[in-house]
């Protein structure tokens, strides 16, 4: 019975000195460019992105971009290019939601921010092949069996502001 004992232990340690075979891949999303086409403010919009991101693994985190207390103004967003709005690895059998949301920051506590407008961005890596979904805020869904790097362009609107954003999605 001793013998036993020691043969179980002995498979056991050897299973987990083995490599996994577990596929990550790694993937960025990035803010190409954006544009004002109206601020909902007569002085200009300040602007910020909030990125939330669901794992179907339990885990969700959440992001802003440019970090507080930093903005991006309306009158200067010619200046913002291909912008890192999250990054992450996928791991074989996950699936992750980003929600994508440009806010109109306001001066607290009298007056809470204001959202724009969301994009959402569904990712999957079954059994190591990429697919992806973008998700329009009309709910049209744009699907795509295949990974390349994908660039969509959303129009964001709400209370009088209209803006412009190119999103990618790249491998890394």
């Amino acid at each position: 019975m001793f013998n036993s004992a020691k043969r179980i232990a002995a498979v056991f340690l050897l299973l987990c000195l083995l490599p996994l075979n577990v596929y990550a891949a790694t993937f960025a999303v990035k803010l190409v460019s954006i544009s004002k086409l109206k601020a909902s403010e007569y002085t200009g919009d300040e602007l910020y992105f909030a990125v939330t991101e669901f794992s179907s693994h339990g885990d969700s985190e959440y992001m802003r971009v440019p970090s507080y207390p930093m903005r991006w103004l309306s009158s200067e967003l010619d200046h913002i290019q291909d912008v890192v709005l999250w990054k992450g690895d996928i791991l074989s059998g996950e699936a992750i939601q980003l929600q994508l949301s440009l806010i109109e920051m306001d001066v607290s506590p009298w007056n809470v921010d204001d959202l724009v407008g969301t994009a959402k961005l569904k990712i999957k890596n079954e059994n190591d092949v990429i697919r992806c979904d973008w998700l329009k805020t009309s709910n049209q869904t744009v699907k795509y069996s295949a990974f390349n790097n994908i660039t969509r362009n959303y129009h964001f609107n709400r209370d009088g502001a209209i803006y412009s954003a190119v999103l990618k999605l790249e491998k890394i």
